[in-house]
């Protein structure tokens, strides 16, 4: 046995033998503290003996829950006591995932300072900041070289809105990062516009037609990406995925949203029904679709 360890159980013995004062009380007064970031009580029971890597009933650990909520005091002071920062939660789930979800923009940078990962198999760090719109984290992520693997087998173009939920990053930069280098813009927009069919008939069928001529280039530029792979046309916008869905007869290009093909890539053709299952056992923190 480790003699940090063997001290840290002998101290939370010692601890236990005080008068009125049990482990099970110690350790929800530590987990109310590490919520609430106060790192000096924190830090008063680390020295007591509880374990850094002590975890909440779901499975979250003290650095989990610090940076989740963003005391980057709490996080430093926690790493500095030899916390894992690579350690995953039940569901997955890393302190830096947790951190890139909620923004934590410096908390991530401490994080990676400290040998977290952020590139891995399955949900990523990026994918969490990409999908909450925390541009600073995935800015600092993309310069960080990270890079995910493309997924095989199917042939991509991406659509990218005329109101665009990226804002302060190039769009094809941050798809890039996300699916792989080899995903083709697809320009002109979708002409999926409200009203516009049913006033303007004559401007709703030009913009569409320009559409399908620019989805049949994009199509032919990705050929060499294999034969007989089927394409996608991805989004992030629910009006433009209707209208990019009513191309496919003509094209042969199915439409979806970029996040359900990672989700169903990554997490298996089934998890739509993995992830309502772990919402309702009270098991996801998270709203990422």
């Amino acid at each position: 046995m480790a003699l940090g360890r063997f001290l840290r159980i002998l101290a939370v013995a010692c601890l236990a033998a005080v008068p009125g004062v049990s482990t099970g009380q110690s350790f929800e007064q530590l987990l109310k503290a590490t919520n609430d970031g106060d790192t000096q009580t924190v830090a008063g029971y680390l020295r007591q003996g509880l374990d850094p890597d002590s975890a909440d009933p779901v499975g979250n650990t003290l650095l989990m829950i610090a940076a989740r909520l963003g005391h980057q005091d709490l996080v430093a002071l926690l790493i500095s006591r030899k916390a894992s920062v690579t350690r995953r939660n039940p569901y997955g789930d890393t302190a830096l995932m947790f951190a890139s979800l909620k923004g934590h923009l410096e908390v991530a940078r401490l994080l990676v300072a400290n040998g977290a990962q952020i590139s891995h198999s399955g949900w990523t760090p990026l994918h969490y900041a990409a999908f909450e719109g925390h541009a600073g984290v995935v800015k600092y992520l993309l310069e960080k070289g990270v890079r995910l693997e493309g997924i095989a087998g199917t042939r991509y173009l991406y659509h990218d809105p005329c109101h665009t939920p990226i804002k302060t990053q190039q769009p094809m930069k941050v798809v890039a990062g996300l699916m792989g280098d080899r995903v083709q813009l697809s320009e002109r927009c979708c002409g999926e516009s409200g009203t516009l069919s049913v006033t303007r008939p004559d401007i709703s069928t030009q913009v569409r037609f320009r559409k399908e001529e620019e989805l049949r280039r994009g199509i032919a530029a990705i050929a060499d990406q294999g034969q007989g792979v089927p394409t996608k046309i991805l989004t992030s916008c629910p009006s433009c995925l209707q209208g990019l869905s009513r191309f496919r007869e003509d094209t042969g290009a199915e439409a979806d949203y970029i996040v359900v093909e990672m989700a169903r890539h990554l997490l298996g053709a089934d998890w739509l029904a993995g992830y309502v299952a772990k919402a309702n056992r009270g098991g996801i923190e998270r709203v990422l679709l």
